[in-house]
Order: C-alpha cells, then structure tokens, then sequence
C-alpha cells in the first residue's frame, strides 16, 4: 500500500523470516579502517589521547588487531585498553588481559560521572571474579560450546561458584556483571554467546595456568589422546605465551622422553619416528598429491606441539597431511592407491632397491631424522637445567636466601 516506505528490520543471522517475502536479506560489513579511525575519535571525543590512539589505528593497530578493530563494541575494547595503559600490547595474551582489566575497572573512570555502573556481586575482588570467569570459560570451550542459554550458563557458573568455594556469590547477579559491567558477556535474543570468542580460549588458558602440575599432567594426556592438538591450536598459543615452561613439561616432555626411549630400541629409529607420526599415505587424484594419514593422537599430538613451539614450524595440521612431494611413482608402480607405512615390505610389485628408495624419499621430504636429533637434543638440554638447579651447592644457596 506504501510501496515507497522502507523498513529495517534486524534479527540474528539466519533467522527465520518467512513471511516477509518482499524483504532483502543484508549483513552488516566490518568496519572499514577510515570507519574504524572515526568511530574511535568520536569515542574520546577528540582529546590528545584518542587522537595518538586514532593514529596509531591508522598506521598499525587496524591491521595488527583487525578481527577486533573492525568490530564497533570490540574497537571500544581497544580503545579503553590504550587509554588505560596508554599502548596496545603486541601479545595476544597481553591484550585480552589488558582489555579485561580495562573494562573491569575503568568503565566509570571513562564515563565522566554520567552513569555509574554498580557490581551486583559486591563480596568479589578482582582476582575472584576473573578466576569464576575463568572456570566458566575452561567448562565451555571443552565442551566445544561456544552460545549458551541462560538455563547453561547459571547453571555452569552455579558449578563454579560452589567449586571455587564463592560463599555468598549469586548466579544471577554474576552474569548480570558479566553483561553490564565486563561486557564479555553478550545476549541477542534468548542466546548468550562471548563478545569475542577469542575470550573464551584465552580465559580458558588462564583456568589451565591454576591447575597443579599433576592436575595439569592428567588433562593434557587426556586432551591429547582424545584429539588433534590443531583444533584447539588458539588455546595452545595462548597457554605457551603465558606459561612456556610448564606447558612443554606437563604437555611435551614426558610424551616425548617416552617416544625417544621406544625409538632407541628399535633398529630403525627414524622409521620408528615415522610410524609414530604417520600411519599411512594415498593419492590424492584430483590435485596428484600425496596425502598423509596423522598416527595416533597423543604420539602424534607431542611431536607436532614440539615443533611448533620449540622449534617454530608453524604449519598446520592439513599442512602437514597434504603435500605435494611426487611419490606417486612409487604408489602406481605397485598399483596402489594407498599404502600402511607399516606394510611396506609387503607392498607388491617393488623390489627391495624401490622399497629402500621409498623409505628414505618419506623420511627425507618429512625430515624424519632431523626431528628426531631435536627432540633427543632437546631432552637433554632439559636434563642439564634441571641437574644444575638440583646441584646441592644451588640447593643450600636458595635455602639461605
């Protein structure tokens, strides 16, 4: 009847709008950077400090930062973060604690007095609330859930509250803190989910840094045997960056001395090595590559954390399934399509010279051998620390201090 009126309706993505046939289905773009530097300077209002912010914005922190800066409420994150601290830290986990802290205890000194936003959880100090935020996040992101009802959430933060021993803390009145105040917390509709996800990984990995070495021992063997250290690969960069040292000993090391003295006993380590890691190979036909088939989780898992992070190989784990090395001769020469790395002396049609040739081309395009005179030099290096700081002439020193 008003053909000429326009409406604008908004919902959640894919939601069910049937009936509003006429209606043209949009989603609302990233900010671009000349949005994003002038969204930020009508958020200061134009003082010095935002203007360095905006600046900086400019010329690095847009694309340093883009999954964030090109988010309107995430873009309000940065700024309070750098006008508490004035910089944006170049870590990930510094930044995300950094963001915390800001909107934690600075959304009142940024308001001018306008309005003044009141804990509801008042018996919380700072370190108590972010180790329930925490919990929360840890239960989460393992469970694979990244949006939650409320029905979940109170629910889980009640497990935490009771948990942590949080005599007096209210459910409700904590997710309350967490949407109004902290704001890591977003509801749209009847669904919460994280005001950036990245949140949930990092908080998560603070949760992780609390647990006892033994504590921390049981989860990642289990962790590691269960699945892929690549899904959860935002946890595990985190986890390094805050505590390097006991996630390679609780994660790493143990995984790694053991596969180290099984190779030892073996006439062929390096083949040994590549059992571990692999457990087989095909041809893939549509792109003529030779594609790799990951050996058991845990094995696999600590080898592919070391050389990530000691050895800073930062490929993935496809990277590593998928290559393009031409071993397809070998493959059509015994008319397979796939071979069990266990099998090859049993693989027909290949003489023992083509057997040996295959081997050595796998360990040597996989770097089979270097890996594993990295891992034993890496133990050892280890072993020496450790024998240093146990040497009783260091014992008796740190007893007198």
């Amino acid at each position: 009847m008003y053909p000429d009126n326009a409406c604008i309706v908004t919902s959640r993505p894919y939601a069910q709008i049937s009936p509003l046939q006429t209606f043209s289905t949009l989603d609302v773009l990233p900010l671009t950077k000349a949005q994003a530097v002038e969204l930020a300077g009508r958020i200061g209002g134009g003082n010095e400090r935002t203007e360095e912010f905006c600046d900086q914005l400019d010329k690095t922190l847009f694309e340093q930062h883009r999954s964030f800066a090109e988010n309107p409420l995430l873009l309000s994150m940065m700024y309070l973060t750098f006008m508490r601290n004035y910089s944006i830290p170049e870590h990930l986990s510094d930044f995300y604690q950094k963001a915390y802290e800001a909107l934690y205890s600075e959304h009142d000194a940024m308001d001018k007095g306008a309005f003044h936003r009141d804990f509801q959880c008042k018996t919380l100090d700072e370190k108590s609330f972010q180790k329930l935020f925490s919990y929360f996040c840890f239960q989460s992101y393992f469970s694979s859930i990244y949006e939650f009802s409320k029905q979940y959430l109170i629910a889980q933060l009640q497990r935490g509250i009771e948990k942590l021993r949080l005599d007096g803390v209210n459910a409700n009145g904590y997710l309350a803190d967490l949407q109004k105040i902290v704001c890591m917390i977003v509801r749209d509709g009847t669904v919460y989910r994280f005001a950036h996800r990245s949140f949930q990984a990092y908080f998560a990995a603070c949760y992780t840094c609390d647990l006892t070495d033994e504590e921390q021992k049981r989860f990642f063997s289990s962790l590691l045997t269960k699945e892929p250290w690549s899904r959860r690969r935002d946890y595990y960069d985190l986890l390094y960056l805050l505590e390097s040292d006991r996630l390679t000993a609780n994660a790493i090391e143990d995984n790694l001395r053991t596969l180290q003295n099984e190779a030892d006993a073996e006439p062929d380590p390096n083949l040994f090595f590549l059992t571990c890691q692999f457990s087989g190979l095909s041809i893939d036909d549509t792109k003529k590559t030779v594609v790799y088939y990951p050996a058991s989780y845990k094995c696999n898992n600590a080898v592919r954390l070391f050389l990530h992070f000691i050895m800073d190989d930062k490929r993935t784990e496809s990277d590593y399934s998928r290559t393009r090395e031409p071993l397809l001769f070998y493959l059509e020469r015994a008319n397979l399509d796939t071979l069990d790395f266990f099998q090859i002396d049993s693989v027909p049609n290949l003489n023992p010279k083509e057997r040996e040739d295959l081997r050595r081309k796998l360990m040597e395009h996989l770097q089979i051998e270097q890996k594993r005179l990295a891992i034993r030099d890496w133990l050892a290096e280890r072993d020496a620390k450790r024998a240093t700081l146990e040497a009783p002439g260091f014992t008796a020193l740190l007893e007198n201090l």
